[in-house]
């Protein structure tokens, strides 16, 4: 199926567009196809989507969009697709999703009465009457309870087109295991003292969200207190108006206002507490990811994800008008400013809890009790570990395991051992040392400091459909990152052989064209499924996928898993460059196997899930790249070929 999506703008930062950009990217790991019309893209385009910049200009935004809302009903007209999906107002969607609250509500509500009578309501009213008016066929997926109410006040929409969502927040949000490092680190970057409270908040539209508010609450705090707190406001938006405030306020040299940025993972495991003091909110996703990554909470009821906050004990959620949430703030420090409030005490552990599972009963419902249980410690034990080691320290009795070690280094070991006659193989980790992630660090590569790359890599896998290991056991412990010690143990992949192995006899005896096709493209899936969900792997040789054996492949019926993932990267979306490197090791690998330059052609419209002139023409700079990739990593190995021999 095509899909056509529909947004005015789309910049990375923005609440709306990464809620457009999450659904779409799930729709394309299930196969469909992704075409975007919007009017400016900024940052990376995804692997596959085909964006249209609709080229229509107006001296007023109002007249844009509705050159804009003319121009895609014409390009549909000529090029079709199967649903037109809109992530702002407009006539002819098939499919609505309200990031946005009611806007008819808004300028009865928040505006003078003479408002209405301006062109600029006339337009965001008719076209919010397009999609939610009862005489229309689009279908609405809401994602704020607070908002469905007024929208059926207003334009009577019929229950059956409103679809009530979960709230989503992404996996890059969750506090990672060494949540507590990177914590350390951060706030060492930072400057913060120890006994320092770093105040956050986050979001575009700084007015909106109420960075004024936050500014004055920070300037009515007792000094002692004042004087331990920083400010970090985070957002694609002109700050010169808030700076300005600042300096009026005199606390300038405690506030900063940084642009839109990728990192906010590590903001959100450095502060002590996430301000939202937002006048008008739909829904407030930073709020959850606030509580997934154990960061407490001030907010305003407004926002429509507040009441989440109020329900996992995760912070303060106060009503209008705003001077009661600075009261709240101050109430924060005794006369000696020390903080006694529990929005500001060092609660970080029960919150992230709370949160974890907050995440796991609002939007990861499919998840099972394994993935729960991950969630809440640093130890998960699945049988016959959990039986077998009952009572008993998980890191002593790991090394205590005997079998056949595949691999002894100073700092990891891998064996095979075998537990009620089922096989399972075990990688310890016992920290690599400073100079080894000194040495990695100097060649611009990320240190391996343990096993939890491969237990999250295992997990966002299965999440992905794409077929791997089965962990049973993990566990990590220490937060020095050079001695931390951690653990591994999955099932074994038995009968499996390695896809390389399976194809060295292909020159003599070739396989039926059948077969051939179908593992191609079952690779191309897999190498798709795991791009598009967020994970690169860094080691992707054809080596490293594993072909079942029982039942004996065939066209029709085969299973591949994917292996060796210790070294493999888990974010919300795999940057152009760490896709394209795994794609040239996967190519280098195939070099020596009897492929055909139409195998080459299949695997790519596989991977692109395009039709393949389009593939050729859009991704021409990719294929070269591939090519010159290749021989790099050819000559690397002839190198240290030739070392080997020679010593």
């Amino acid at each position: 199926m095509r899909i056509a999506f529909c947004l005015y703008k789309y910049f990375p930062f923005g609440g709306l567009q990464r809620d457009f950009l999450r659904v779409a990217l799930a729709c394309q790991a299930r196969g469909h196809a992704i075409r975007v019309y919007t009017l400016e893209w900024r940052g990376d385009i995804p692997a596959g989507f085909e964006l249209v910049l609709v080229p229509v200009r107006a001296l007023s935004n109002c007249r844009r969009y509705a050159k804009f809302s003319a121009w895609v009903a014409a390009h549909l007209h000529g090029d079709p697709a199967d649903r037109l999906v809109g992530f702002n107002k407009m006539p002819g969607l098939d499919v609505y999703f309200a990031a946005d609250p009611c806007y008819e509500d808004k300028a009865r509500t928040l505006r003078n009465p003479l408002y209405r009578l301006s062109g600029r309501y006339r337009h965001f009213a008719a076209y919010e009457r397009a999609v939610f008016g009862a005489e229309s066929r689009t279908e609405i997926l809401m994602i704020s309870p607070l908002q469905m109410p007024l929208f059926q006040k207003y334009y009577g929409t019929p229950d059956a087109r409103l679809h009530l969502l979960p709230p989503g927040i992404a996996a890059d949000r969750r506090a990672p295991i060494n949540a507590a490092a990177i914590r350390a680190e951060f706030r060492s970057e930072f400057g913060i003292q120890e006994n320092g409270l770093l105040l956050l908040q986050i979001g575009s539209g700084f007015k909106t969200k109420g960075l004024d508010r936050s500014l004055k609450a920070l300037a009515a705090l007792p000094q002692t207190l004042a004087r331990r707190c920083r400010l970090i406001a985070i957002g694609d938006d002109d700050p010169k108006l808030f700076r300005a405030q600042a300096q009026a306020l005199a606390i300038a040299e405690h506030v900063s206002i940084l642009r839109g940025r990728s990192d906010i993972l590590r903001f959100l495991l450095g502060a002590d507490l996430l301000v939202h003091p937002a006048y008008n909110e739909n829904t407030g996703t930073v709020l959850l990811e606030a509580v997934v990554a154990g960061l407490p909470v001030l907010t305003t009821a407004v926002c429509g994800y507040a009441h989440h906050i109020a329900e996992a004990d995760a912070g303060v959620v106060v009503a209008e008008p705003f001077y009661a949430a600075r009261a709240r703030l101050r109430a924060g420090s005794d006369a000696g400013g020390r903080t006694r409030a529990p929005v500001l005490a060092p609660q970080r552990a029960r919150l992230c809890r709370s949160g974890r599972h907050l995440q796991q009963c609002r939007t990861c419902g499919r998840r099972d009790h394994q993935r729960a249980l991950m969630d809440a410690g640093e130890v998960f034990l699945d049988e016959p570990f959990r039986s077998l080691w009952a009572g008993r320290d998980p890191f002593v009795a790991v090394e205590a395991l005997a079998g056949e070690v595949y691999r002894e280094l100073e700092g990891r070991r891998t064996l095979r051992t075998e537990v009620a006659g089922r096989g399972y193989f075990v990688k310890i980790h016992r920290g690599i040392g400073w100079a080894e992630i000194a040495k990695n660090l100097a060649t611009l590569r990320l240190p391996v400091l343990g096993a939890a790359n491969e237990w999250l890599a295992i997990q966002r896998l299965r999440d992905l459909g794409v077929d791997s290991m089965r962990a049973v056991a993990f566990g990590l412990r220490g937060r020095n990152p050079a001695r931390q010690l951690s653990f591994i143990i999955t099932e074994e992949l038995a009968p499996t052989i390695s896809l390389e192995d399976y194809c060295l006899g292909w020159a003599q005896h070739p396989p039926s064209l059948r077969l051939k096709r179908a593992l191609l493209v079952a690779v191309a899936q897999a190498a798709r499924r795991m791009h598009l969900g967020g994970v690169n792997h860094r080691d992707f040789y054809i080596c490293h996928f594993l072909l079942h054996l029982q039942p004996p492949p065939t066209a029709d019926r085969l299973r591949l898993s994917l292996i060796d993932l210790h070294r493999a990267q888990v974010r919300d979306i795999t940057p152009r460059r760490w896709r394209d490197k795994d794609l040239a090791a996967l190519y280098f690998s195939v070099l020596d196997m009897p492929l055909t330059r139409h195998d080459r052609l299949r695997f790519l419209s596989a991977y692109f899930a395009q039709p393949l002139r389009r593939v050729l023409r859009d991704e021409a700079p990719l294929l070269a790249r591939l090519a010159n990739e290749a021989q790099r990593l050819q000559a690397r190995f002839a190198r240290k070929s030739a070392a080997g021999e020679m010593s």
